[in-house]
């Protein structure tokens, strides 16, 4: 079974020798700097090109602009967005909040001021 894993380790290295050495060559045109990007070089055919992405490459390259715009242009919008996470209102577990965040929480959930004592409002509601 060993030589059989072997072989067929070597022949996927033959292939991918093979597809680098032969077959790449022929699909994609030699060049390509840093900053550019493959794009059909014509409408009617399947050939491509290297090109530059600029603001006016096309509707496809617009649209990551517009998606950029609107996440806000913002570098690192994972952290902001993580961040963002932080601060929401946890129910599983305890969380330790200023006191505009607990006012801000209470008003968001429409329960009043945060010292609140409900057991004590319940209570005079029975009588």
């Amino acid at each position: 079974m060993a030589d059989l894993s072997t072989r067929v380790g070597l022949l996927a290295t033959r292939i991918a020798n093979y597809i680098r050495d032969s077959v790449l060559p022929r699909l994609i045109p030699s060049g390509g700097a840093t900053g550019t990007v493959l794009g059909k070089s014509s409408a009617t055919n399947y050939a491509v090109s290297w090109i530059t992405p600029s603001a006016g490459a096309g509707a496809a390259l617009d649209t990551l602009s517009e998606l950029a715009a609107a996440l806000g242009n913002d570098a690192g919008f994972a952290s902001t967005v993580t961040t963002a996470l932080g601060y929401r209102l946890r129910f599983d577990a305890a969380q330790a909040l200023t006191t505009g965040q607990k006012t801000q929480a209470c008003a968001n959930l429409g329960i009043g001021e945060p010292d609140t004592d409900f057991v004590t409002k319940f209570n005079s509601g029975l009588v």
